[in-house]
């Protein structure tokens, strides 16, 4: 999925690896903003910032999130998927708008979103750079995983598409700063947007496939 990610095989299988991109659900790619935008009621004038902790949530970002809202709701509409291990039937606010987890609805949503506050797993960020989606990531620290995700998150904030807040020692006031300023700034957001755009390897899916049926008659395996 990485380029750099040869650097792990020894140097005789080195030669033989192929950078072929992370293969992404195509239903991601046929979300409706507006749709996802009218599923919340949200105005049109005010960005959306989607939270997401995975599937089954993330307290820390929760934690975070929900001790910030106050200040987010002023000046965005916050979507917090807080996870099916997390969700308490919080209730909706003004400008907020919690639930335990988006499903089929997801492309819609993600379709609508003006920024993207989430962990930095390798899935969650191949889509976002297939949809061109600026992210603020916080992803888990060592002491809580093996360290990729960190890794992962340094690739996209290298490239201009992210950028990073390490969870430890961070605040709801840094986080409500940063994101305040970002949805402040459009041309911020449209050039990260892009740079997200620009790591993206749409075909990948098809490609891995060729690759494994390369004699298939038609030439073009289309997923």
């Amino acid at each position: 999925s990485f380029p750099a990610s040869d650097r792990y095989f020894k140097g005789r299988f080195r030669s033989k690896v192929i950078h072929t991109g992370n293969p992404i659900r195509k239903a991601l790619l046929s979300g409706d903003p507006q749709v996802g935008r009218a599923m919340f009621g949200c105005p049109a004038n005010l960005p959306l910032l989607l939270v997401l902790g995975g599937s089954l949530g993330s307290a820390s970002i929760n934690r975070l999130v929900l001790e910030a809202v106050d200040s987010l709701r002023m000046s965005c509409f916050v979507v917090h998927q807080l996870g099916s291990g997390h969700f308490d039937g919080s209730e909706v606010q003004s400008n907020y708008y919690p639930a335990a987890y988006f499903d089929e609805d997801l492309p819609d949503i993600l379709a609508a979103a003006d920024l993207v506050l989430c962990r930095a797993g390798a899935n969650t960020l191949w889509e976002l750079a297939a949809l061109g989606k600026p992210s603020v990531l916080i992803p888990l620290p060592r002491g809580s995983s093996r360290g990729e995700q960190i890794e992962n998150a340094g690739f996209f904030a290298q490239a201009g598409a992210s950028i990073v807040l390490q969870q430890d020692g961070l605040t709801p006031h840094e986080l409500s700063e940063l994101v305040l300023h970002l949805i402040g700034n459009a041309d911020k957001l449209e050039r990260m947007g892009r740079r997200a755009s620009e790591l993206s390897r749409p075909d990948a899916a098809s490609r891995i496939a060729q690759l494994i049926l390369p004699s298939e008659p038609s030439g073009v395996i289309a997923f």
